[in-house]
């Protein structure tokens, strides 16, 4: 890359414009203590680097300029210039963005130039579509339509707005909404010019004709979905009406097509970024969750950004979080940016509970991912929202006014930093495995089944991992040493693998590698669990593992659990046993455990060994402590 150094280089340590071998200590550029922080101009860039400790900055202004200076693009200087005194500053990366949904910082592009305008998303009687979630936003009267990703001109924006990026120095892009005009199906969308003539091609190519007359096509060069649909519903209100019921045909092909047209999109532009900035260009996707449907373009990309679900997690609030965590992992791919959703931080300002952050903050270090610095969110202006999990109205749209008292959350990440020992090159503990079936998962009743049994193994502190079996949607094949990271994979059924990758799950089974789940205790008794709570506390123990570290094998993260919504703060959790498998210690000989926390001291913990473990005591846990047991090898 011509402006910044290689970002491999600079995780490995190396300094800017030297070379030098690259050491790829981790499997992707991101360190396990890197403090991350978005950079969408709210917030001055030094501040979050000097006053916060910032040294990851994502969601990078476009360095494209809705004015020609002659030619010259004084914007993208202005970039450039940003992203060289952030370096200079101590950024390690610098990450720029690529919206596929023109709002936030993008959509003054969108007022400034008709042709975008048009360019979108379009329903049934070809009306252009706004972005609900943002009802009233406009920009100098101009609404906020809904980009459609497979018009030219969108794509030729896309095009622009990522050479841009990568001339000015970015390090590499996030790209948000990857599911392109994918996710304004469900809306009543897409039915543009465009996307009928890729579904067109799409078809044909995808069935023979026999299978297309089946399918109600008679002739694939005359066909028209539009033509299809109208006689059963010709108004959006009537066409949401009828997909509810099932009535609309072609339906599962349709929204098919519009997911594998995305992921494809989202193959371009990262090509095309990498081209442009070098192989160690990185490229990470913005979503919501890692449902079947975000992991098309999981090939394509080098890590995820999300805003999540979160809540207390004593009302299983780290639920759906704790498996995209493990989804992502069992990928490669980090979750290098975490999030609160628009619903969550609604809650958040409604009852005050600012405080709960520092629970999701440290859940998110604990599993070896990140937690975006807490400055402002997306939220509902007028919404009620009485429980974490509810669902919102987004009739009064929602909008990034909710502020958040960013300096109580700092002591979090000056502890990660400060104590990067304990971070950096630990990893998670796969004791048991859970095979994730691509094809299986689509199903939504199957996949909250795989949910909720993957949430019963962390509840009970449990430590899983996930063997990812691909599809056409997935590209990522099952091994048979994948079961080798186990002591064995539990299999949901039905699997619906293809032939090959259940043969692999055959051969499991047969090697006595593979049991059916039946509850939770079942699972217990069938392991010597590496960690285990043996007091009566309410504690999520996270145990992380450093092969390389003989004197310290093994962090143990203690989460605290029980929140109190009314006074928004834990209840501190006091004289918490721990007991600590001789495994999991490699056979080590301890001789001194400490307890690490934000905001306190560190202190040294008594302990006992014993035949089946090392049982510490913890005199006080608040919100979140990292135990350190150093060893004599013998």
């Amino acid at each position: 890359m011509a402006v910044v150094a290689s970002v491999f280089s600079a995780f490995a340590g190396t300094e800017p414009g030297k070379d030098a071998a690259v050491v790829k200590k981790y499997p992707y550029p991101f360190k396990y203590s890197d403090v991350i922080s978005d950079n969408i101009s709210i917030v001055p860039v030094d501040r979050i680097i000097k006053d916060w400790g910032g040294n990851v900055l994502m969601w990078g202004e476009p360095a494209i300029s809705d004015i020609d200076y002659n030619g010259e693009n004084l914007y993208g200087k202005r970039i450039e210039r940003k992203i060289l005194k952030g370096k200079e500053d101590g950024v390690r990366i610098y990450i720029g963005s690529c919206f596929f949904l023109l709002h936030s910082m993008y959509h003054k592009f969108l007022a400034a130039d008709p042709t975008l305008q048009e360019a979108a998303i379009r329903d049934i009687e070809g009306n252009r579509l706004t972005v609900p979630w943002m009802a009233g936003h406009t920009y100098r009267g101009v609404p906020l339509y809904w980009s459609c990703a497979n018009n030219p001109r969108t794509r030729q924006f896309y095009r622009e707005v990522i050479t841009e990026n990568m001339k000015a120095g970015y390090d590499g892009i996030v790209i948000e909404e990857p599911r392109g005009a994918a996710h304004g199906v469900g809306a009543g969308g897409c039915f543009c010019d465009h996307c009928m003539e890729l579904f067109r091609v799409y078809m044909g190519k995808t069935y023979s004709p026999v299978e297309l007359k089946k399918r109600g096509i008679d002739n694939i060069d005359t066909f028209d979905y539009r033509e299809m649909v109208k006689p059963i519903a010709n108004t959006r209100e009537a066409y949401l009406k009828a997909k509810k019921k099932g009535k609309i045909p072609l339906a599962e092909d349709f929204m098919e097509f519009h997911l594998k047209e995305a992921a494809n999109l989202v193959g371009e532009m990262s090509d095309l970024a990498r081209s442009l900035g070098g192989e160690d260009t990185v490229v990470g996707l913005f979503g919501l969750r890692l449902g079947p449907e975000w992991l098309l373009n999981s090939h394509h990309i080098d890590f995820y950004a999300s805003e999540l679900a979160w809540g207390p997690p004593a009302e299983d609030g780290y639920k759906g979080v704790s498996f995209t965590f493990e989804v992502a992992r069992a990928l490669g791919k980090p979750h290098a940016w975490t999030y609160i959703s628009p619903n969550q931080a609604t809650f958040i300002k409604n009852h005050n509970s600012f405080n709960l952050v520092k629970a999701w903050i440290a859940m998110s270090y604990a599993a070896g991912q990140h937690f975006n610095i807490p400055h402002y969110a997306w939220a509902m202006p007028e919404a009620k929202v009485d429980v974490w999990n509810g669902r919102p109205s987004f009739k009064q749209g929602c909008s990034p006014h909710l502020y958040f008292p960013t300096e109580s959350y700092l002591p979090f990440f000056r502890f990660v930093t400060e104590h990067a020992e304990l971070f950096d090159g630990y990893d998670s503990i796969e004791q048991i495995g859970v095979l994730h079936s691509s094809p299986a998962l689509r199903n939504r009743k199957f996949e909250q089944r795989v949910h909720d049994m993957c949430w019963e193994l962390y509840e009970s502190n449990i430590q899983y991992g996930l063997a990812i079996a691909g599809d056409d949607w997935v590209v990522h094949d099952l091994k048979e040493s994948d079961a080798d990271r186990f002591e064995f994979v539990i299999v949901p059924e039905p699997t619906k693998l293809d032939d090959a990758q259940q043969q692999i799950v055959d051969t499991w089974t047969a090697a006595g590698k593979t049991v059916k789940w039946k509850d939770v205790n079942d699972i217990l008794s069938r392991i010597d669990p590496v960690v285990s709570l043996e007091s009566d506390s309410g504690i999520f123990v996270r145990p992380r593992k450093n092969p390389d570290n003989a004197l310290v094998p093994a962090v143990i993260h203690l989460l605290n659990t029980d929140y109190d919504l009314k006074k928004d703060g834990m209840n501190e959790q006091r004289d918490v046993v721990v007991r600590l498998s001789h495994k999991l210690l490699n056979g080590g000989t301890v001789h001194c455990i400490t307890q690490y926390s934000p905001e306190d001291e560190p202190v040294q913990l008594s302990f006992e060994v014993k035949p089946d473990g090392v049982y510490v005591t913890v005199p006080k846990v608040d919100f979140w402590s990292v135990l350190k047991p150093e060893c004599i090898n013998e």
